[in-house]
């Protein structure tokens, strides 16, 4: 089976001194696993609830604290969650949802 998924990503955070991180905030997310070419345009089923925002952060190890300190700010949690997975388990019918994540690398605040 072959899932096809479209995202609206916003624009990167710009200011802060260490280079390394990868910030993406992702919304409006589709999928559709029938006439997934790319040229088909990006119509397709609702991943998550509209008002649901992604945002995933990538660095090489620990998070630099400055960034945590913003996250607790904001009260955000980390999560484990793959776009993907969702798509494949919402298209058989199944559940999916954040668990709480263990890894340091590729988490995902919802």
């Amino acid at each position: 089976m072959t899932v096809f998924l479209s995202r609206k990503r916003k624009k990167e955070i710009i200011g802060f001194p260490y280079n390394k991180i990868r910030i993406t905030i992702d919304q409006n997310l589709t999928y559709r696993d029938d006439n997934v070419s790319l040229f088909s345009g990006k119509d397709g089923f609702p991943l998550l609830n509209e008002d649901i925002v992604i945002m995933e952060i990538k660095a090489p190890g620990r998070k630099p604290q400055w960034l945590q300190d913003i996250l607790d700010q904001y009260g955000l949690v980390e999560q484990k969650f793959s776009k993907y997975s969702c798509a494949y388990h919402k298209s058989q019918g199944l559940d999916y949802s954040p668990r709480p994540s263990t890894e340091s690398v590729g988490t995902t605040y919802v």
